[in-house]
Parts: C-alpha cells; sequence; structure tokens
C-alpha cells in the first residue's frame, strides 16, 4: 500500500532520479556552473575510515579535477564530450519536434 508519493524527474544523461518539488519547488538541474565547475571530478577511492569508525567516503581531490574548458583540451576526455554533445542536440531536435 502506498502511502506518500513524490513525484521525481531522470535525468536523461545520466539516469539519475531526482525529487522535482525541492528547492522552492525547483529540481536540480542547472545548478551546475558550466565555465567554472569541476565537470571531471578526481576523487580519492582508497577507502578506509576515519579514526572514529565512519567511513571517509570518496574525497574529492581538488587539484586534478578539470573545468568542461580543460577536458575539453584533453584527448582523453574527447568521446565523452562527444556523447555527451551528440545526446544533447537529440534531445533538443526531439523536443522540438515531438513534445
Amino acid at each position: 500500500m502506498v502511502t506518500k508519493k513524490t513525484p521525481n524527474v531522470k535525468c536523461v544523461l545520466c539516469g539519475f532520479n531526482r525529487v522535482i518539488f525541492q528547492n522552492n519547488g525547483k529540481a536540480h538541474f542547472g545548478s551546475f556552473d558550466l565555465e567554472n565547475g569541476n565537470f571531471i571530478q578526481m576523487r580519492d577511492t582508497s577507502g578506509g575510515k576515519f579514526p572514529d569508525g565512519k567511513g571517509r567516503g570518496f574525497p574529492l581531490i581538488p587539484e586534478e579535477c578539470l573545468t568542461i574548458k580543460e577536458a575539453s583540451s584533453s584527448p582523453e576526455y574527447q568521446s565523452l564530450l562527444q556523447q555527451i554533445d551528440s545526446f544533447a542536440l537529440k534531445w533538443l531536435k526531439f523536443r522540438k519536434t515531438k513534445a
């Protein structure tokens, strides 16, 4: 038996779900800083725990993160960027012609 329902939207790029009505009625989309945001996030995935026994998660390594502009200059990320560009164009075309 469902007692509480919450509308979610699925990100068309990553597949993650977000609650639609949060943060004063706005979903979380559009908050990424396209110019300065950490597009490629390098994280320490070695694991481990803090002395108090709590998990330490996957800490960000800020000096190794890349903005979109920096990633665009790296051959390593060209395929990823092309995939995102391609899907974004498909999304826009679909929205203009089908929806």
